[in-house]
């Protein structure tokens, strides 16, 4: 696998083909007419060699194996700063460790099921506890920019992310995997 050389910030998005992705993919598709989404998980970079990213527990991990296998994308956000790059590092150390929330898998659901709403997940207050797309939204929302990904960070899922880095403009892709996300 030859990568490019990834810096502090870059987003990694993930699709593979287990249930669990399936049925992410299925409930967090913006609107019915939207095209089938691809990713169902999202981490970032914290530096050249290590992701961050919300699994059990947030990590910071060697991301060549996270790379191997599936449906992998990596978008770089253009134009960012030394400082906003240090500031992603500190903030990733921030979320290090903490519990992954999984119970908010079940009011994200409920929100696919109005098409996206950000309702459930806004009544039942679980912050404390980061999902993936929590934890980059978040991130980028204090150290870049309010509502990075165009939306309230608390609401983003990881379809979300990916569709806002489909801007050209504001995003560029520098690698992706030969892997299908059906």
């Amino acid at each position: 696998m030859t990568l490019p050389e990834l810096q502090t910030g870059d987003i990694v998005c993930f699709g593979d083909r287990s249930w669990i992705s399936r049925g992410i993919k299925w409930f967090t598709r913006r609107w019915w007419g939207e095209k089938r989404t691809k990713c169902s998980h999202v981490g970032m970079m914290y530096d050249s060699e290590n992701i961050c990213e919300a699994l059990l527990r947030v990590k910071i991990h060697p991301v060549v194996p996270r790379l191997d296998g599936g449906w992998r994308e990596v978008y770089r956000p253009i134009g960012l700063s030394l400082v906003q790059h240090e500031a992603i590092m500190k903030q990733c150390e921030y979320y290090k460790a903490k519990w992954y929330g999984w119970w908010k898998i079940l009011p994200q659901a409920a929100d696919g099921l109005l098409g996206g709403r950000y309702v459930f997940r806004r009544l039942l207050f679980l912050d404390d506890f980061p999902i993936c797309s929590w934890v980059v939204s978040w991130v980028y929302e204090r150290c870049v920019g309010e509502d990075f990904f165009g939306m309230p960070p608390n609401a983003a899922t990881p379809d979300d992310i990916h569709d806002a880095c489909q801007d050209a403009e504001r995003f560029r892709l520098i690698y992706t995997t030969e892997g299908g996300a059906e």
